[in-house]
Order: C-alpha cells, then sequence, then structure tokens
C-alpha cells in the first residue's frame, strides 16, 4: 500500500522477476500496477531488467518501461525479503519531476507488502 499523498491507500502491485547470468548478464522482467484506493487502475508498466544486485535479503532491479505509458524510461525498484513481512521501494525516472536512476540504483523499501512474498537470493 501507497504510504504518501497524494496516493496514499492506494495499491502498487510490484513484480521484479529476474536471474544473472554467466559473465553478470541479466534477464528478466518486471510489471507496476497501480490501482487507486477506490480500485481503479492508475497505470500499468512493464519492461526489461537491464540490472540485478543482490545482497543478502535485498534485491536491486533497475530496468525500462517497454509497455505501457512512459515507455523508454527507467525504474528501480528495491525488495527486502523479511519472510513473511516484505518491503519494496520504487523510483520512476519521470516522477514526481524527470531525474536519472542509476543502474542497479538503491531505493528505500518505503512500502510494506500486504500480500504476496518476494524471494531474495544469491
Amino acid at each position: 500500500m501507497f504510504p504518501f499523498p497524494p496516493f496514499a491507500g492506494d495499491h502498487i502491485n510490484v513484480t521484479p522477476s529476474a536471474r544473472q547470468g554467466p559473465s553478470d548478464s541479466v534477464q528478466g522482467r518486471f510489471n507496476l500496477a497501480h490501482h487507486s484506493a477506490a480500485g481503479g487502475l492508475v497505470a500499468d508498466v512493464a519492461g526489461e531488467v537491464t540490472c540485478l544486485t543482490v545482497v543478502g535479503n535485498a534485491a536491486q532491479v533497475t530496468g525500462v518501461i517497454t509497455q505501457g505509458e512512459q515507455t523508454g524510461q527507467a525504474v528501480a525498484i528495491t525488495v527486502v525479503d523479511n519472510g513473511e513481512i516484505d518491503a519494496a521501494g520504487v523510483d520512476l525516472s519521470f516522477f514526481p519531476a524527470p531525474h536519472p536512476i542509476a543502474p542497479c540504483q538503491v531505493v528505500a523499501p518505503y512500502m510494506p507488502i500486504d500480500s504476496g512474498n518476494f524471494t531474495a537470493h544469491d
């Protein structure tokens, strides 16, 4: 659930899936779906993962939006696997104002996960 105005109470579905292969190559995709507190779909984007870092129980993923609004924009996602009470943070290069996102940028995990369960392992 999104904790900050103007989206407080909204739900963000965060779905990163990535693997690091030989020679540090990365394969994966992500999906972000934003639903208003009333249940309506605000935004739904998906894209390709370009960087993956896993340290302990935290994973950082960055990528580029390839489907939905804002195609070509960068995204940074951090997920923290705390057993059953996980957390996530998302940074969008176009929100709230345009800004750069570095490869494998860390985002503070500001959203508690109210359903689902992340698994991060190296």
